[in-house]
């Protein structure tokens, strides 16, 4: 988000998304650049690595060597009928399992009283970063919060974080279980075969949970003095060995 500092005012420029060469090194300078719309905050690439999906008001998949824009996935502009605009707060990467981007969304029946628990809709948003299929599901009435979400490798179910763990039907679109947590847990993600799901990005742990029961199965400790997560990305790596 370039930013022009005058003398007694800053000017924002158009933003700009930057492409760097990763073997440039710690002084590495961007070799391109290209505009993009305002408000983005994650950035996504397709599995082919052809495209690069960049989310904002809606989520706009690019041509990542020229920014032109060849798609737009609507999110704030989407058109169903007698629905608020969407809620949306996700900058969290937890899709490196499954190749599958998802996050809440929250919105508001505008057909039903304000009153009415009913009328408050929390749904499940998910791109397919290998065949770019995209769907919005509601699969609750809003309860609870979640902040983050990750798709389970078999596909059937997600799980999602804030102070509960939240189980997921994506076959169903339904609210499989949920649990409470020891505290909020910004972050969630899932192993590569499926067996244990942790949450993170809060205080100085990660717990794990059973993917079938939710029940908590431990909890790892960093090292004293770790600092706050609040925000931090949670990610998992399979190393054949441990050194």
């Amino acid at each position: 988000m370039s930013t022009q500092i005058k003398l007694s005012e800053y000017k924002q420029l158009p933003t700009r998304i930057a492409v760097y060469d990763t073997s440039s090194g710690i002084e590495a300078q961007p070799i391109r650049t290209f505009y993009a719309p305002r408000r983005i905050h994650m950035l996504m690439k397709s599995k082919d690595d052809k495209w690069l999906y960049a989310i904002g008001f809606d989520i706009y998949k690019m041509n990542p060597e020229n920014g032109e824009i060849v798609e737009t996935l609507p999110l704030r502009n989407w058109t169903l009928e007698n629905r608020s605009l969407p809620d949306v707060l996700d900058f969290w990467p937890l899709w490196d399992q499954t190749d599958i981007f998802s996050t809440p969304v929250y919105s508001v029946k505008t057909d039903m009283p304000a009153d009415d628990p009913a009328a408050y809709k929390t749904g499940l948003l998910t791109l397919d970063l290998d065949t770019g299929k995209y769907e919005i599901n509601d699969f609750e009435n809003t309860s609870v919060l979640i902040f983050s979400t990750v798709v389970s490798p078999n596909g059937k179910h997600a799980f999602g974080t804030y102070t509960q763990l939240s189980k997921i039907d994506l076959e169903n679109h339904t609210l499989a279980a949920r649990v409470d947590q020891d505290h909020t847990y910004y972050a969630v993600n899932v192993s590569h075969d499926g067996a244990h799901v942790y949450v993170g990005g809060a205080a100085c742990d990660v717990a794990t949970y059973d993917p079938d029961t939710l029940e908590k199965t431990g909890q790892i400790y960093l090292p004293k003095g770790c600092g706050d997560q609040s925000t931090a990305s949670l990610r998992m790596m399979q190393r054949d060995t441990l050194k």
